[in-house]
Protein backbone atom coordinates (compact mmCIF):
# COMPACT_ATOMS: atom_id res chain seq x y z
CA UNK A 1 0.00 0.00 0.00
CA UNK A 2 2.47 2.29 0.73
CA UNK A 3 4.39 1.51 -1.90
CA UNK A 4 1.59 2.60 -4.55
CA UNK A 5 1.27 5.77 -2.85
CA UNK A 6 5.18 6.78 -3.73
CA UNK A 7 4.31 5.76 -6.96
CA UNK A 8 1.22 7.54 -7.79
CA UNK A 9 3.60 10.63 -6.33
CA UNK A 10 6.85 9.86 -8.06
CA UNK A 11 4.80 8.93 -11.34
CA UNK A 12 3.03 12.47 -11.15
CA UNK A 13 6.24 14.19 -10.37
CA UNK A 14 7.88 12.60 -13.57
CA UNK A 15 4.90 14.40 -15.57
CA UNK A 16 7.86 17.66 -15.06
CA UNK A 17 9.67 18.33 -18.48
CA UNK A 18 13.07 16.96 -18.58
CA UNK A 19 14.63 20.42 -18.69
CA UNK A 20 13.21 21.08 -14.80
CA UNK A 21 14.04 17.64 -13.45
CA UNK A 22 14.82 14.30 -15.42
CA UNK A 23 12.46 11.43 -14.67
CA UNK A 24 15.30 9.43 -13.75
CA UNK A 25 16.31 11.85 -10.90
CA UNK A 26 12.61 11.43 -9.57
CA UNK A 27 12.30 8.54 -7.13
CA UNK A 28 12.48 7.80 -3.01
CA UNK A 29 16.06 8.48 -2.24
CA UNK A 30 18.52 11.24 -2.31
CA UNK A 31 21.01 11.58 -5.17
CA UNK A 32 23.99 10.40 -4.37
CA UNK A 33 26.23 13.08 -6.88
CA UNK A 34 26.38 16.76 -7.74
CA UNK A 35 26.17 14.93 -11.53
CA UNK A 36 22.25 13.64 -10.52
CA UNK A 37 20.93 16.76 -9.30
CA UNK A 38 18.40 18.30 -10.09
CA UNK A 39 16.33 15.75 -8.15
CA UNK A 40 13.54 15.25 -6.00
CA UNK A 41 12.98 12.33 -3.30
CA UNK A 42 9.68 11.22 -2.38
CA UNK A 43 9.28 9.58 0.97
CA UNK A 44 7.19 9.38 4.38
CA UNK A 45 7.49 11.10 7.41
CA UNK A 46 4.33 9.64 9.53
CA UNK A 47 1.74 7.48 8.80
CA UNK A 48 -1.20 5.72 10.18
CA UNK A 49 -2.71 2.99 8.79
CA UNK A 50 -6.72 2.46 8.79
CA UNK A 51 -9.90 0.25 7.60
CA UNK A 52 -12.72 1.86 5.90
CA UNK A 53 -16.46 0.80 5.99
CA UNK A 54 -17.37 -1.90 8.54
CA UNK A 55 -14.48 -4.04 9.60
CA UNK A 56 -12.32 -3.09 5.97
CA UNK A 57 -15.49 -4.36 3.72
CA UNK A 58 -17.14 -1.05 1.83
CA UNK A 59 -19.47 -2.96 -0.54
CA UNK A 60 -20.70 -6.79 -0.58
CA UNK A 61 -23.38 -7.57 -3.46
CA UNK A 62 -24.28 -10.87 -5.41
CA UNK A 63 -22.83 -10.25 -8.73
CA UNK A 64 -24.67 -13.27 -10.27
CA UNK A 65 -27.05 -15.94 -8.60
CA UNK A 66 -24.39 -18.17 -7.78
CA UNK A 67 -21.61 -15.80 -7.15
CA UNK A 68 -20.97 -13.08 -4.44
CA UNK A 69 -18.21 -10.03 -4.74
CA UNK A 70 -16.70 -8.13 -1.79
CA UNK A 71 -14.67 -4.51 -1.90
CA UNK A 72 -12.37 -4.12 0.87
CA UNK A 73 -10.62 -0.88 1.55
CA UNK A 74 -7.47 0.14 3.95
CA UNK A 75 -6.93 3.93 4.30
CA UNK A 76 -3.53 4.95 5.10
CA UNK A 77 -2.98 8.87 6.09
CA UNK A 78 -0.16 10.70 7.39
CA UNK A 79 2.65 13.51 6.24
CA UNK A 80 4.16 12.72 2.77
CA UNK A 81 8.12 13.98 2.70
CA UNK A 82 9.67 15.63 -0.61
CA UNK A 83 12.90 16.21 -1.20
CA UNK A 84 14.27 18.79 -3.78
CA UNK A 85 17.60 19.21 -4.27
CA UNK A 86 19.72 21.29 -7.02
CA UNK A 87 22.65 23.30 -7.43
CA UNK A 88 21.65 26.48 -6.01
CA UNK A 89 19.29 27.67 -3.91
CA UNK A 90 17.09 29.76 -6.95
CA UNK A 91 17.01 26.37 -8.77
CA UNK A 92 15.80 24.34 -5.35
CA UNK A 93 13.17 27.03 -5.13
CA UNK A 94 12.23 26.92 -8.36
CA UNK A 95 11.67 23.36 -8.66
CA UNK A 96 9.98 23.41 -5.48
CA UNK A 97 7.45 25.56 -6.82
CA UNK A 98 7.30 23.47 -10.09
CA UNK A 99 6.34 20.14 -7.78
CA UNK A 100 3.77 21.76 -6.02
CA UNK A 101 2.25 23.67 -9.14
CA UNK A 102 2.22 19.92 -10.86
CA UNK A 103 0.69 18.02 -8.29
CA UNK A 104 -1.96 20.90 -8.17
CA UNK A 105 -2.65 20.43 -11.40
CA UNK A 106 -2.65 16.69 -11.28
CA UNK A 107 -4.98 16.18 -8.18
CA UNK A 108 -7.97 14.32 -9.93
CA UNK A 109 -5.19 12.34 -11.53
CA UNK A 110 -4.19 11.42 -7.90
CA UNK A 111 -7.47 10.91 -6.45
CA UNK A 112 -7.91 8.32 -9.40
CA UNK A 113 -4.82 6.63 -7.74
CA UNK A 114 -6.25 6.56 -4.58
CA UNK A 115 -4.93 9.82 -3.28
CA UNK A 116 -8.27 10.94 -1.72
CA UNK A 117 -6.85 14.05 0.21
CA UNK A 118 -3.33 16.44 0.52
CA UNK A 119 -2.76 19.85 1.40
CA UNK A 120 0.65 21.68 2.00
CA UNK A 121 1.91 21.05 5.72
CA UNK A 122 4.91 22.20 5.82
CA UNK A 123 7.53 24.09 3.55
CA UNK A 124 11.18 24.37 5.28
CA UNK A 125 13.65 26.71 4.24
CA UNK A 126 15.79 25.83 1.31
CA UNK A 127 19.15 24.09 3.51
CA UNK A 128 22.77 23.25 2.14
CA UNK A 129 23.53 19.27 2.61
CA UNK A 130 26.26 16.78 1.57
CA UNK A 131 25.51 13.86 -0.86
CA UNK A 132 25.98 11.00 0.34
CA UNK A 133 28.71 10.53 -2.85
CA UNK A 134 30.58 13.67 -2.37
CA UNK A 135 32.92 15.29 0.39
CA UNK A 136 31.78 16.86 3.91
CA UNK A 137 31.54 20.22 2.47
CA UNK A 138 27.51 21.18 1.67
CA UNK A 139 27.41 20.70 -2.05
CA UNK A 140 24.21 21.20 -2.69
CA UNK A 141 20.50 22.83 -1.67
CA UNK A 142 17.83 20.89 0.01
CA UNK A 143 14.43 22.22 0.06
CA UNK A 144 11.97 20.37 2.00
CA UNK A 145 8.05 20.05 1.33
CA UNK A 146 5.97 18.48 3.81
CA UNK A 147 2.17 17.47 2.37
CA UNK A 148 -0.63 15.55 4.83
CA UNK A 149 -2.76 13.06 3.14
CA UNK A 150 -5.54 10.30 2.86
CA UNK A 151 -4.69 7.18 0.67
CA UNK A 152 -7.50 4.31 -0.17
CA UNK A 153 -6.74 1.17 -1.47
CA UNK A 154 -9.78 -0.71 -2.80
CA UNK A 155 -9.23 -4.40 -3.00
CA UNK A 156 -12.04 -6.59 -4.48
CA UNK A 157 -12.31 -10.29 -3.41
CA UNK A 158 -14.72 -13.02 -4.97
CA UNK A 159 -15.19 -15.08 -1.83
CA UNK A 160 -17.35 -17.91 -3.97
CA UNK A 161 -20.90 -19.21 -4.65
CA UNK A 162 -22.11 -19.15 -0.99
CA UNK A 163 -21.88 -15.65 -0.49
CA UNK A 164 -19.21 -15.01 2.43
CA UNK A 165 -20.76 -16.70 5.00
CA UNK A 166 -21.09 -20.43 4.12
CA UNK A 167 -21.59 -22.18 7.36
CA UNK A 168 -23.37 -21.20 11.05
CA UNK A 169 -22.60 -24.19 13.45
CA UNK A 170 -25.79 -23.25 16.04
CA UNK A 171 -25.91 -25.68 19.37
CA UNK A 172 -29.00 -25.88 21.81
CA UNK A 173 -28.11 -25.90 25.46
CA UNK A 174 -29.45 -28.45 27.78
CA UNK A 175 -32.24 -29.67 27.82
CA UNK A 176 -31.92 -30.78 24.53
CA UNK A 177 -29.05 -30.87 23.55
CA UNK A 178 -29.34 -31.02 19.94
CA UNK A 179 -27.06 -28.86 16.76
CA UNK A 180 -27.33 -28.88 13.45
CA UNK A 181 -26.08 -26.67 10.34
CA UNK A 182 -27.18 -24.15 8.12
CA UNK A 183 -26.15 -24.01 4.90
Amino acid sequence: MIDALILAFTTTIRKLPESIVPPAHVGTAAPAARSELPAVAVGLAQTELSVSGIGGVVLEQESDPAQWEQRFARRLSGRLRIDVYAAAEAEALSLATEVLQLLGEEAVALRGEGVLRMGAAQWDRVAATVLPGETTDPDAKRQTLELDFVFERVQQETPGPGGVITEVRAEIEPPVEEDFQIN
